[in-house]
């Protein structure tokens, strides 16, 4: 059973968003959160899945985890983009060995898409 950990929210200059009264802050330029997003995943380890990021299908984009720690299993969400999360539900069903197959399943794609031709 996995936990929710404090949200991270990606290292790029932030900026204050208002429109018809609602107001939210934003990064200046989405491109810097997807490049600080894939530094990120560039640089995590590649045993295991303590420090990895993981990610789920939402709507026209994903939702982003980052594994902080394995007892208990606690899960970050990362802000960026559209700042999707999965239902707290889902989160709290989620085991080790869950966490594993996805990381597993990603690994393999990336070598799929990682040969040439």
């Amino acid at each position: 059973m996995a936990h929710l950990g404090e949200p991270i929210y990606p290292d790029v200059e932030w900026v204050w968003n208002e429109v018809c009264g609602m107001g939210w802050w934003q990064s200046k330029d989405i491109r810097d959160e997807y490049r600080w997003l894939e530094e990120q995943v560039a640089n995590q380890p590649s045993d295991g899945i303590k420090g990895r990021y993981i990610s789920f299908p939402v709507a026209d984009g994903k939702a982003v985890y980052y594994v902080e720690k394995l007892r208990p299993l606690t899960l970050r969400p990362v802000m960026f983009g559209d700042c999707y999360q999965i239902p707290d539900a889902h989160i709290r069903g989620l085991t080790r060995s869950d966490i594993e197959e996805m990381v597993e399943r990603e690994k393999r794609i990336q070598e799929i898409f990682s040969r040439k031709a």
